[in-house]
Parts: structure tokens; sequence; C-alpha cells
């Protein structure tokens, strides 16, 4: 995984069709630990 072990932090997810919802989904899937704000 790409982003395995890596934590990043995401701020201003309005919705589920935000960029932001978009880029987090991608990330987690690549195995990212995400904060979500």
């Amino acid at each position: 995984m790409l982003l395995q072990g890596k934590r990043i932090a995401i701020f201003n997810m309005a919705n589920k069709r935000s960029i932001a919802w978009s880029i987090a989904k991608s990330m987690d899937a690549q195995g990212a630990s995400l904060i979500l704000g």
C-alpha cells in the first residue's frame, strides 16, 4: 500500500459529494490513517 503507516488530516468535508470526501476514500484505500475534521 502506498500510504500505509501515514497519518493524514483532512478538513472541510462538507458531504459525500465533496472533493475532500473522494480524496479521503482514496487515501483510506491506500492504507493511510485519517483524521477527519
